[in-house]
């Protein structure tokens, strides 16, 4: 199932947006990623590989949150690792990052490469990302100046006592 044509727009005008993991059964982590879409797809790639604590929640519990800006997307994480993913996502990375000189490198190191997902939607039924009241609706989505290399894959744990009972059923 596809996502929306303003969804891609949103997502590949965004330079970075946080993505929600569930950390365990009472707390998610949001954690600030790079995003790139290719072709209808959407993906994210942890720049400490696997050991990433974000991705390794993922793989673990693949139901994730994308947060633009205040704007959120219910997806399914999908591990994707072959070499033909692997190409599609070094390649979108470089178009979209090009002028990144100190963030790039480290997304482009073997060890990232193989830690990428694929984030499709959540539900067929999947409303559009709904921009909060402060954001003009011309305004790009992304959240500022790229955060260094350093605070990729860094997310804290928001609340440890956050419910997360879905709002739709699945």
């Amino acid at each position: 199932m596809p996502y929306r044509t303003q969804d891609l727009h949103d997502l590949n005008g965004a330079l970075e947006v946080r993505i929600e993991t569930v950390r365990d059964e009472k707390s998610i982590r949001s954690t600030i990623v790079w995003i790139i879409v290719d072709s209808g797809d959407v993906f994210v790639r942890s720049v400490n590989g696997a050991r990433g604590r974000w991705y390794r929640e993922a793989l673990a519990t693949p139901e994730v949150t994308i947060d633009d800006a205040g704007r959120r997307l219910e997806a399914r994480a999908v591990p994707v690792n072959d070499p033909e993913s692997i190409a599609r996502v070094d390649a979108a990375l470089k178009r979209k990052y090009r002028t990144s000189t100190s963030g790039l490198p480290p997304m482009l190191m073997p060890e990232a490469t193989i830690a990428n997902l694929r984030l499709d939607p959540r539900f067929p039924d999947e409303e559009s990302l709904q921009a909060p009241a402060f954001l003009d609706l011309d305004e790009s989505s992304d959240q500022g100046e790229l955060v260094n290399a350093d605070e990729l894959d860094a997310g804290r744990a928001i609340d440890a006592n956050v419910d997360l009972h879905s709002h739709k059923s699945a």
